[in-house]
């Protein structure tokens, strides 16, 4: 008896009573429009998962009679339309429940997205399937970017009357002609608009749209970490505020690394012998996690992530170290540099049971399976050149490598959808946030810095006078970097690179040189 092989959108097929699996999962996506929060702004929500079948008696029965009883085929696309109407009543239930920002928040998107893949899950289970990470959540709000252009509008109207934008004569029409653009081609990122606009206005209207992504969310403050204090700065339109943020009292050392966790407002601190846990909003108290036998190398750990309820992080010279959070005094699972083939470096969550961090060249992965068994994928994926930079954004991670190419990877296992290439070797990796996507920051081992888009061809060089050389970090109103003698905090403006808006002595606040910075993109 023949058997037709599946299509690539089929899931199961029947063939003279035979019913045929697919053992690998497919990508399905739902997009629902015209949701509305709380606060009636609308919404819009896009979906995408996984989607397996389940390979015993009893769910391919359950497969069978709810979608075959008068079909031969089971395609992706029956499955969006099958479960459409449940996730759409439940997105609708859950955005009625909470204010447009506040899903918007780090936060409210990761509990809308876990929300709906529960409840897929559970669709799933009654009729033989089952939904899989990773999952891909966006979600924007018209009415919301329409007041964000509208408050851009007022703002450069406030500029011009100041004399502030003489040069952006035009601004009006352009960001006008923009928001024309925006409503005639919905599903295309900023930088794909701007290819849209006469090459001689780009670089205008780059800056125009950097300014108008300034006023669209709130923002939280740089931290910097320097000896063993932490430094917040308050960048605004005058002077920085800054404060030094002496920690309780621990045994880690000088700190060596800062991440900001938007999703509960902590900081994940990399120390000399560990990693720290701050908690800004229970007056800063701490959670010491101590490497052990080992530690006391000057070199500190250099990422510090969350990762299912874990605390994990990498150090050139102990390796990649877990800790469970009931147990902080030591590590559970330590793998070393000698293991590895080399120094880990720029650890990054991907998902729920997925991490990937570099070593030399390799992108390495690690994987966490249901019953929660570790597996590192070893030796890794080479990528032809030392990566210098891991960062994630939405469902894509950015990678700068030594050898002045920049990837960006998407999917799981992870692969590279487009590569370009840097005005530079890059020596440090930062994005900078703006209205639907984000531009790439480097510093390049000339200590220049500069951004780049993902979509245009568009290049933004910040002028300082001090060379760049480490860490880049940035929000939608503003861009940070240290300097290569670790001694200035440089910070501009993103529409405005011609010169930093201000410099940070750091050693003359702290008495320390500057190690790493962080941005909290939501929490205050």
């Amino acid at each position: 008896m023949c058997i037709m092989a599946l299509k690539p959108d089929e899931l199961a097929r029947r063939d003279n009573l035979a019913l045929q699996l697919r053992t690998d999962p497919l990508r399905v996506t739902w997009r629902f429009d015209n949701l509305v929060s709380a606060d009636a702004h609308q919404l819009r929500v896009e979906l995408s998962c996984g989607i397996a079948t389940i390979d015993s008696p009893a769910e391919r029965r359950f497969l069978a009679e709810t979608f075959l009883g008068s079909a031969s085929v089971l395609t992706t696309a029956d499955v969006v339309e099958h479960f459409k109407p449940v996730l759409r009543g439940k997105a609708e239930a859950l955005c009625r429940g909470k204010s447009a920002m506040e899903l918007m928040s780090d936060a409210g998107k990761a509990a809308l997205r876990d929300a709906l893949l529960r409840a897929a899950d559970q669709a799933a289970f009654k009729c033989g399937l089952r939904a899989l990470a990773p999952v891909d959540l966006s979600l924007c709000s018209p009415t919301l970017e329409q007041i964000a252009f509208e408050q851009m509008q007022r703002r450069l109207a406030e500029e011009q009357a100041r004399g502030r934008l003489e040069h952006l004569r035009r601004a009006g029409e352009m960001l006008k002609q923009f928001e024309e653009l925006r409503r005639a081609n919905p599903g295309l990122e900023a930088g794909e608009l701007l290819a849209l606009i006469n090459p001689a206005d780009r670089s205008d209207m780059l800056r125009i749209m950097l300014l108008a992504s300034a006023g669209e969310a709130p923002c939280g403050p740089l931290w910097a970490v320097s000896g063993t204090s932490l430094l917040r700065i308050e960048p605004g339109d005058g002077e920085p505020a800054t404060t030094t943020v002496p920690l309780p009292q621990h045994d880690l050392g000088p700190l060596r690394s800062v991440r900001c966790d938007d999703t509960d407002g902590t900081l994940l601190l990399g120390a000399r012998d560990g990693a720290i846990v701050a908690d800004l909003d229970r007056g800063l108290r701490i959670t010491a996690y101590r490497a052990g036998a080992g530690a006391g190398s000057p070199l500190g750990f250099n990422r510090v992530v969350r990762w299912g309820g874990e605390i994990w992080a990498t150090h050139s010279e102990t390796g990649v170290v877990a800790w469970k959070t009931d147990a902080p005094d030591k590590p559970y699972y330590v793998i070393a540099p000698t293991e590895l083939g080399g120094p880990p470096r720029n650890l990054t969550v991907i998902d729920d049971a997925d991490m990937v961090f570099s070593v030399d060249d390799r992108l390495v992965t690690i994987a966490r399976d249901r019953e929660g068994h570790i597996a590192v994928d070893l030796p890794g994926r080479s990528l032809g050149a030392k990566v210098t930079g891991i960062l994630k954004h939405g469902d894509r991670v950015v990678a700068a490598l030594a050898d002045g190419r920049v990837q960006i990877h998407t999917g799981w296992p992870l692969r590279c959808a487009k590569e370009t290439r840097a005005p530079g070797k890059p020596t440090a990796l930062g994005l900078l946030p703006w209205l639907n996507g984000f531009r790439i920051l480097l510093i390049t081992g000339e200590g220049a810095l500069v951004a780049s888009g993902v979509s245009d061809e568009l290049l933004t060089h910040y002028a300082a006078n001090e060379q760049m050389g480490h860490a880049a970090a940035a929000s939608r109103r503003f861009i940070a970097a240290v300097s290569r003698d670790r001694t200035q905090i440089a910070i501009w403006r993103p529409w405005e690179p011609d010169r930093p808006a201000a410099q940070i002595p750091v050693p003359e606040i702290t008495g320390h040189t500057a190690a790493d910075l962080a941005v909290h993109a939501s929490k205050a």
